[in-house]
């Protein structure tokens, strides 16, 4: 990285005419800082405030894809904006919200599915996505999000945006029996494609909807379901890697006198525990929103 380079972009971007700005170039330009892993925080609030200028009509353009390019990035570098999110989630969920006002109550309308086919699932996807990374969900955005879901048919969706949405309800915490019935169905389409980053996150949100819906039974058959992925049967016998921070965890849980294993794959669901206390019956997971960054290169 040239860091003598992108100070002197980021100079001439700061004093160029907001109004030459659409929503298109501010993603790319934000998108290309934080592919590089650079944070210039003058930059992206001088972007933002160009955003907050800009009307639905800019924003909402090719289906909502730069608006979710924009959440997707702010989250990559870890940055909260919340003016910013509130701006983007008002006019994204209003126009959603006009998309599914013209199904006319159509489980499966031509125009959502016209929506998300045609860039919306991917940027809706991300919206959500980055709520859970920063933390900051904006309420009305994501219940609209969802209800365009649960009218989809899952084969709309790849196998990575499945995992996300899930693992973005469940830090969310966006208990909905309709969503839940929705991600299990697109579970049974797309386990066999996914990776094994994308199974631990939907190992997250099945834990997540059998605490909060109690939903046990179905729980069970989903776990035999996602046992049987190749993915998941590399993990059961594949040797793992742990983090710094789980690490300095395990460390500290010791010096405390507790017994802990590292990495405990419990055989009969399939998961696997960061860290496990056998006199606790405790599980800790330890890997926090910045472990599912979600790169959309891939």
């Amino acid at each position: 990285v040239d860091s003598v380079l992108l100070e002197s972009l980021s100079a001439r971007i700061q004093v160029l005419d907001p109004g030459t700005f659409d929503a298109q170039a501010v993603a790319n330009i934000i998108n290309g800082f934080a592919r590089l892993g650079v944070t210039d925080r003058p930059l992206l609030f001088f972007l933002a405030k160009v955003v907050l200028e800009m009307d639905e009509s800019m924003l909402v353009e090719h289906n909502c894809r730069h608006v979710g390019s924009i959440m997707n990035a702010f989250a990559k570098l870890r940055t909260s904006h919340t003016q910013l999110f509130r701006h983007l989630a008002k006019h994204s969920a209003e126009y959603l919200r006009r998309i599914l006002r013209s199904s006319n109550g159509q489980v499966e309308s031509d125009e959502n599915k016209r929506f998300l086919v045609d860039g919306g699932a991917q940027a809706t996807a991300l919206m959500m996505h980055a709520m859970a990374m920063l933390n900051d969900v904006q309420t009305d955005l994501a219940e609209v999000v969802l209800d365009s879901y649960v009218r989809s048919d899952s084969s709309i969706f790849q196998a990575q945006s499945v995992a996300n949405i899930a693992w973005s309800v469940a830090v969310l915490e966006l208990a909905r029996s309709d969503v839940d019935e929705w991600i299990r169905a697109c579970l049974g389409s797309h386990v066999g494609a996914m990776n094994q980053a994308s199974l631990t996150q939907t190992h997250q949100y099945i834990l997540h909807s059998a605490l909060s819906l109690s939903r046990l039974e179905e729980t069970r058959g989903t776990w035999a379901l996602l046992g049987k992925s190749r993915p998941q049967q590399d993990m059961m016998s594949s040797s793992f890697t742990t983090s710094r921070l789980q690490n300095e965890v395990a460390q500290h849980l010791r010096g405390m006198g507790f017994e802990v294993v590292e990495e405990h794959l419990d055989k009969n669901s399939g998961y696997l525990v960061d860290i496990w206390i056998p006199s606790l019956g405790l599980a800790v997971e330890v890997d926090g929103p910045s472990h599912y960054s979600w790169d959309e290169a891939r």
